[in-house]
């Protein structure tokens, strides 16, 4: 319907001036899956919003890892075609509780503190996140 233009919709309402990014991954990877294929194939370290409010949220080392190899085992199934449905409840209950997890730790840190909490994305979820925050 517009030759020779590009066309992008937005997800969400856009202040004027906001940055526009686009994804060179699967945005629905975990973060150290998405870090990870940048620096091998693209060869950067993504500074947009959300990949530094996850940093931020992944911090600990452990449960990233954790995170990573529960994402492997998934994507072990959907390579191999092959899910039991235990397997495949086990996965989600693990990302789950993972995410869980990293969330707490970082909600009870006092969330983003560092580049990630002057981005309008934060600020934007801040307010839901703290509704999640347990006493």
């Amino acid at each position: 319907p517009f030759p020779g233009r590009l066309v992008v919709r937005a997800g969400r309402p856009l202040a004027a001036g906001s940055e526009l990014t686009v994804s060179y991954v699967d945005v629905r990877k975990p973060f150290k899956a998405r870090w990870e294929e940048l620096q091998q194939s693209w060869k950067f370290r993504c500074l947009c919003e959300r990949c530094q409010l996850e940093e931020e949220v992944w911090a600990d080392s452990a449960q990233l890892e954790a995170a990573t190899c529960n994402w492997d085992f998934f994507q072990q199934m959907v390579r191999s075609y092959r899910c039991e449905e235990a397997d495949l409840t086990r996965a989600v209950a693990e990302s789950a509780r993972l995410t869980d997890m990293a969330l707490e730790r970082f909600l009870s840190s006092g969330g983003a503190l560092g580049d990630a909490g002057g981005t309008a994305l934060w600020q934007s979820l801040r307010g839901a996140l703290q509704l999640t925050k347990r006493p």
